[in-house]
């Protein structure tokens, strides 16, 4: 929807439950990778569950893509004030799955940062010593109203009451 895929705006947005897929698929790609996840959706309103989805899938398309065969560790933390979400691939090795090495849009990074934003949350992300890269989010289940709307707005169905 940031980039006004019309396509996008008529098709039902992916959510956290909607996460397991993601993991089972990488692992069915030869993905090494464990997931922890804690707590539960029911309480999240739907712009910050689309916001989850999208950034572990974007790490571990990004894990995939350029450290391939490296292990990537998924965490989902839901509390009743926060999402926090951390995706931590190792190194690399030749030994991953084959996949395109070539540069992607650009948007990935961008698209995480602005997304997070639009929600007020936080985004760290980066290599890290081991020769890994983290990111790690921090989603606040209070969504912010857009400019110029009332305290009235509900978050979940974006309109306001």
């Amino acid at each position: 929807m940031l980039r006004s895929d019309e396509s996008a705006l008529r098709a039902p947005q992916p959510g956290l439950s909607d996460v397991d897929e993601l993991v089972a698929g990488s692992r069915r790609a030869g993905v090494r990778l464990t997931y922890h996840v804690t707590g539960t959706e029911q309480d999240v309103p739907g712009a910050v569950q689309v916001c989850a989805y999208r950034l572990v899938q974007e790490a571990l398309s990004n894990a995939t893509r350029h450290a391939a065969g490296g292990p990537v560790d998924v965490t989902v933390e839901v509390t009743p004030d926060r999402v926090g979400l951390r995706v931590h691939n190792g190194p690399g090795t030749d030994r991953g799955p084959a996949v395109r090495r070539a540069g992607g849009s650009g948007h990935g990074l961008v698209g995480m940062r602005e997304r997070v934003a639009l929600l007020g949350g936080e985004l760290h992300l980066g290599p890290d010593p081991d020769g890994g890269f983290t990111v790690a989010a921090d989603l606040p289940v209070a969504v912010p109203a857009p400019a110029g709307v009332g305290p009235e707005y509900d978050a979940g169905s974006g309109s306001t009451g």
